[in-house]
């Protein structure tokens, strides 16, 4: 996580000893356990570090930040209690580091060997690769004009993806081209990308239509039979 910088991460696990059955959330105070002393805490969401968790139905976040009341994350509405809250498999959320160091997040947790099912509703949706491995956005598995993707000849008329770049601090962003029936760089609209959406990291999906989308995304430890 850069210094003074955000992160667009996921949650690419399920709780230990769940992965054969129904993907289920994990505790947002589970999962960093580890890195409790790396974190910055404060008195309110203003002042420690944040983790904001986008919520498609209202088009906004839920936002918790790391309470020096509790020396644990907390909601910005309740910051004595530590949450009780869980990221759902297959959540995008930022991270906001606050300290003046860069450092690493250790999280672990079981690969869920079912398919996860995404729905993308119609405007933005934070979503994530959730699963450890790095996901293709031209994945052979996934049939986005099936789906309901809106294709167009630019990243202004199709369906967008739009990932974080760490290192910028900023966002590369492709499209759904009609020139490929795939996805594109605006810069080279008739060629399908071959880039990858990290492990472990969170996107933007836009949608422009005004229905669900929804994709099935295939457990890489279970095509493996691992």
């Amino acid at each position: 996580i850069p210094a003074n910088g955000y992160a667009l991460l996921a949650n690419p696990f399920v709780e230990v000893g769940t992965g054969s059955t129904d993907p289920v959330g994990y505790a947002i105070n589970g999962m960093f356990a580890d890195d409790t002393e790396k974190s910055t805490a404060g008195r309110t969401a203003g002042l420690g570090d944040q983790m904001q968790v986008w919520d498609s139905s209202l088009q906004g976040y839920k936002t918790y930040f790391f309470s020096s009341w509790v020396n644990q994350w907390a909601a910005n509405s309740t910051p004595r209690a530590a949450t009780t809250e869980s990221f759902a498999s297959g959540d995008g959320y930022w991270y906001l580091n606050r300290g003046e160091e860069a450092y690493q997040l250790t999280v672990s947790g079981e690969v869920s060997t079912k398919e996860v099912e995404v729905t993308l509703v119609p405007g933005y949706t934070l979503v994530c690769n959730p699963f450890p491995v790095d996901l293709p956005l031209n994945d052979e598995n996934i049939d986005w004009g099936t789906a309901g993707a809106t294709a167009g000849r630019t990243a202004g008329l199709g369906d967008n993806i739009q990932i974080w770049d760490i290192a910028l601090q900023g966002y590369k962003t492709y499209f759904f081209s009609s020139w490929v029936n795939q996805w594109a760089n605006n810069s080279t609209p008739r060629v399908a990308t071959t880039e990858s959406i990290p492990a472990g990291q969170g996107f933007w999906y836009l949608n422009r239509s005004e229905a669900n989308i929804t994709i099935t995304l295939k457990s890489p430890i279970a095509e493996s039979g691992d």
